[in-house]
């Protein structure tokens, strides 16, 4: 990869993903085909992300929202390194209530 494009905080598939969150995941950053996340539904009618948590060194966490403004950490590094995450939001759908999962990695 190009120098240039090796920043935390490059894109160069264009995917949307930011290195940082392609490293992260174990996904590569060259290639926009690479699936790094699954949305879901429980059977209570709370969505869910899944996804890889591949790196030790990093912070996971996963955040919730009904507007996509205001958002509120509802898992911090979940489940073991290595292994498929899932988490599931804390209010279920059929509350009358949009929600939305986010995924934020952060170095230390």
């Amino acid at each position: 990869m190009q120098e240039s494009l090796r920043d935390p905080g490059d894109n160069p598939d264009r995917d949307g993903l930011l290195n940082l969150i392609e490293y992260a995941l174990d996904t590569n950053p060259t290639a926009s085909t690479s699936s790094a996340f699954q949305n879901s539904l429980s059977a209570d009618h709370k969505v869910q992300l899944t996804f890889l948590r591949a790196r030790s060194e990093l912070t996971y966490e996963v955040l919730a929202s009904s507007d996509l403004t205001n958002w509120t950490v509802i898992s911090t590094d979940p489940g073991a390194v290595g292994q498929q995450v899932t988490v599931t939001d804390t209010t279920a759908l059929d509350t009358g209530t949009k929600r939305f999962l986010r995924l934020r990695v952060t170095s230390p």
